[in-house]
């Protein structure tokens, strides 16, 4: 159970990371040319970090999507970033509400008591 906790924990941390790199590209106003280079730019460390840390890699994976909805339709609001920070935090709740639902462990303690 720490174990799933500690990911959630790094999730939400990665998350918010990411969301704070997202801010800080939004306030430099870069024109289309520079974001797709920024977005070029976060898929490198993206990759690198996905397997090895996956909280480190999530503080690069969600300003690259951002950026990338940026793209795609100019106008990204701060409220879309607020969406991503509880969508990402409902997650996390939910994996680790349903981790210990079906925890092979606590069915193992239950039928021994």
């Amino acid at each position: 159970a720490r174990g799933r906790v500690r990911r959630a924990a790094h999730r939400v941390a990665g998350t918010v990371a990411g969301l704070g790199v997202l801010l800080v590209l939004f306030e430099l106003h870069l024109n289309q040319t520079a974001l797709g280079i920024a977005v070029i730019l976060l898929m490198f460390p993206t990759e690198a970090y996905m397997t090895r840390n996956y909280g480190l890699a999530l503080s690069f994976f969600t300003p690259l999507i951002m950026l990338m909805l940026d793209l795609a339709a100019p106008g990204t609001s701060s409220q879309q970033l607020w969406e991503r920070a509880e969508g990402n935090l409902l997650g996390v709740t939910a994996g680790l509400v349903g981790s210990w639902i079906v925890d092979p462990r606590r069915r193992v303690l239950e039928t021994a008591s």
